[in-house]
């Protein structure tokens, strides 16, 4: 499958239309009708701005395979699951996610260290 049949298919599931997609990347919308028209691909430079508004990665647009971040990063089960949950949140919960992750880590830093600072004095 091509580069463009599998942004069309993003493009469904995520209920969102090419002109979205041409107006938050800069993409003249006469351009990506010709992607379609004459079945040819995005450019190398547009691939990486399309996959983030898309919200996937590079690599299963130009390759329409899943790219397994575990296999780079050593992930336990527990991280693999939550990682795969968050996949699954709207844009809305995940940013909720990210916010609720940054407090408690802010609130584990300030316990933490003032454990430390009762340990020197």
């Amino acid at each position: 499958m091509e580069i463009t049949k599998r942004i069309e298919e993003i493009l469904a599931k995520k209920n969102l239309k090419a002109s979205v997609l041409c107006a938050k990347t800069g993409i003249a919308h006469a351009t990506y009708s010709t992607w379609k028209s004459k079945k040819r691909n995005p450019s190398a430079d547009l691939i990486v701005p399309i996959a983030k508004f898309l919200d996937t990665c590079p690599y299963f647009l130009l390759t329409g395979e899943n790219y397994d971040l575990s296999l780079n990063l050593n992930l336990s089960s527990d991280e693999k699951n939550l990682l795969e949950l968050y996949r699954l949140l709207n844009e809305q919960d995940r940013s909720r996610i990210i916010l609720t992750a940054e407090i408690m880590s802010l609130s584990t830093y300030h316990i933490t260290t003032q454990k430390n600072k009762t340990n020197i004095s």
